[in-house]
């Protein structure tokens, strides 16, 4: 049996009953359906007026969870049963390969799809706290372009840590020395910061010519659109 967590006037029962509609809508929607099927007891916050904090207790064995609500003014309570699913949770799996010429292509454009590709965004069951990314190799990077005048604006910085030692180099001259640090400074600013994200970005293999020592893994190839 179920009780209301606070006490209720005549007046807030009559318009909590005139919001059964949208309480029942939110219930069964946006609620319960999260819940995991151990949890014996739960608090569920509705955000409507004069509605606040109520509990909700159902058997383990059931799957037909039961609550209560307020009928109208008389305080009558009556239970309904909504039906609860377990949220759907990926099975960790061994990562894929994929394959993206960066030749000719903005340095922008293509480290978001990479980006996309590492957090796995191109598959169905993506899950954006778990790493479902594949593996990715990049080739041509020397022959990525930065495009209007980012190439004389676009200032990349690095700092050694002690006073005076802070370095700027100009984004010609990066890409023209060191074209896979360029990519992959820009691909790194595009995933989650944090472990999950240094799991992401340990995936990617950035090579500056055509050639790449991952034949054995068979990448499929990729097009940036």
């Amino acid at each position: 049996m179920l009780t209301p967590f606070a006490q209720h006037g005549a007046r807030d029962a009559l318009q909590a009953s005139q919001r059964f509609g949208a309480l029942d809508k939110y219930l069964s929607e946006a609620v319960l359906p999260f819940y995991p099927t151990g949890l014996h007891i739960a608090k569920i916050l509705c955000y409507t007026p004069r509605w606040r904090l109520f509990w909700v207790g159902f058997p383990e064995p059931l799957k037909q969870r039961q609550i209560t609500r307020c009928d109208g003014v008389g305080r009558r309570w009556r239970k309904m049963e909504i039906a609860v699913f377990k949220t759907y949770v990926p099975e960790p799996k061994e990562p894929g390969w994929v394959l993206i010429d960066a030749e000719g292509q903005s340095i922008g454009r293509v480290a978001s799809k990479i980006a996309a590709v590492l957090r796995g965004k191109h598959k169905p069951d993506f899950t954006p706290n778990m790493a479902m990314g594949d593996c990715v190799v990049v080739i041509n990077a020397d022959k990525v372009v930065l495009k209007g005048s980012k190439p004389r604006t676009k200032v990349y910085t690095r700092y050694s840590g002690y006073p005076g030692g802070l370095k700027r180099t100009v984004g010609a001259v990066m890409l023209a020395e060191k074209p896979v640090k360029a990519v992959e400074h820009a691909v790194k600013g595009m995933l989650p910061k944090g472990t999950l994200g240094n799991i992401m970005f340990r995936r990617l293999k950035v090579y500056a010519g055509a050639n790449h020592p991952h034949a054995a893994q068979k990448p499929v190839k990729m097009e940036v659109e």
